[in-house]
C-alpha cells in the first residue's frame, strides 16, 4: 500500500513538473543565467471563496514588482509542491509551518513572508468549550476533546504540547483514552471542531484564534454559545517560502514585495481578515515546531 502511495505521489510530481516546463526543461533561467520566469504555487488548503481571484491579483502584482513573468500553479498538494521546489521547477510556494519543515528536509529554502495579524496572532490556539462543568483547563481532565488533524500545527501540535507541559504528560499519552481526556478525536477541520463543540459532539476543542473569530463574525454560532477557557503562546504561521538557490537580488525583491504588501482587499479576500500582513520569517519558531513534532514522535 505504501509503495503504491509513493508511486502515485511520484506520478503527480511528474505531471506538475511537466506543467511547469517547456520541452522538458525548466524555464526559470535563460542560457545566460538570467531569471526570466518564476513559478508560484498555492497549495490545496482551507480558503475563502475569493481566494482564486486574490491569488491571481498577487501573481500579477508580484510580476509587475519584479518585472519578471510569474506563472501561477494552482491546486498543488504539499508533497508535489515540495518535490517541485527540490527539483527547481517551482520557485515560490505558500506553505504551513509543518510543510515548511518538510521542505527544509529536502531543499534549502528561505521565507519570503509569514502571515501575522495586527490584533490576534494567527497561530494562537484557543481552548473552547460549551460544557458547563468546564471552567478552566484543569477541568478538561476526564472529558472528551477534539483536535483538528494529526499534522495540524495549530490544531494539534501546539495545543497538545501546551497541555502536556502544563499537566506533566508525554506527547503520546495526551491522546490515549483515560490518561487525561476520556477520549480524543480529530474533527478534520477548525470549523468542525467549533461547531462540534457548540453542539456537544465533544466537550472541548483546540482551534485557531483567527478561524474562531471568523466563525463568530459569520454568525454561524453566537458568542454566548461557546466559551474560551485558555490559549497557547503564539507559534509560527503559514508563509511564502522560496528556493534558496535563487539569486540573492531576486530573493531580496521577493521578500520586499511580500513584507511591504499593504492591500487590505487582498488580505480580506485571500484570508478573510484585512488586518493580516506578511512579515519577516522567524526561523527559530520553525525549529521550536520541529522539536515539538519530534517529542510527539510524528513520522510520515
Amino acid at each position: 500500500m505504501k509503495k503504491k502511495t509513493l508511486q502515485t505521489v511520484a506520478f503527480m510530481a511528474i505531471l506538475l513538473l511537466s506543467a511547469c516546463t517547456e520541452n522538458g526543461t525548466s524555464n526559470t533561467q535563460t542560457q545566460e543565467g538570467q531569471i526570466e520566469r518564476l513559478y508560484i504555487a498555492h497549495v490545496l488548503d482551507e480558503s475563502t471563496e475569493n481566494t482564486a481571484a486574490a491569488n491571481e491579483w498577487l501573481r500579477g502584482a508580484l510580476e509587475a514588482y519584479l518585472g519578471i513573468e510569474v506563472v501561477h500553479m494552482s491546486e498543488v498538494s504539499h508533497t508535489v509542491g515540495i518535490e517541485a521546489l527540490r527539483s527547481g521547477h517551482l520557485d515560490i510556494m505558500f506553505a504551513s509551518a509543518f510543510t515548511a519543515l518538510n521542505a527544509q528536509d529536502v531543499v534549502d529554502i528561505e521565507i519570503a513572508g509569514t502571515l501575522t495579524h495586527s490584533i490576534v496572532n494567527p497561530l494562537t490556539t484557543l481552548f473552547i468549550t460549551n460544557n458547563d462543568d468546564i471552567k478552566t483547563l484543569d477541568d478538561l481532565r476526564g472529558h472528551t476533546f477534539a483536535f483538528v488533524s494529526p499534522t495540524s500545527s495549530s490544531g494539534y501540535f501546539f495545543p497538545a504540547n501546551y497541555l502536556t507541559q502544563k499537566f506533566d504528560l508525554t506527547g503520546t499519552l495526551i491522546t490515549q483514552p483515560g490518561h487525561f481526556f476520556s477520549a480524543t478525536s480529530f474533527s478534520g477541520s477548525q470549523e468542525s471542531s467549533i461547531v462540534g463543540t457548540t453542539l456537544g459532539d465533544f466537550d472541548a476543542a483546540a482551534v485557531l484564534a483567527t478561524v474562531f473569530a471568523g466563525v463568530l463574525e459569520s454568525g454561524i454560532i453566537g458568542p454566548d454559545e461557546i466559551r474560551i477557557i485558555g490559549e497557547t503562546p503564539p507559534g509560527p504561521d503559514s508563509s511564502y517560502i522560496m528556493r534558496a538557490e535563487l539569486p540573492r537580488e531576486i530573493k531580496d525583491q521577493i521578500q520586499s514585495f511580500f513584507q511591504n504588501l499593504d492591500n487590505e482587499t487582498y488580505f480580506l479576500d485571500a484570508w478573510g481578515f484585512k488586518e493580516l500582513r506578511y512579515v519577516e520569517g522567524n526561523y527559530d519558531a520553525l525549529e521550536d515546531l520541529r522539536r515539538i513534532i519530534a517529542e510527539f514522535e510524528l513520522t510520515e
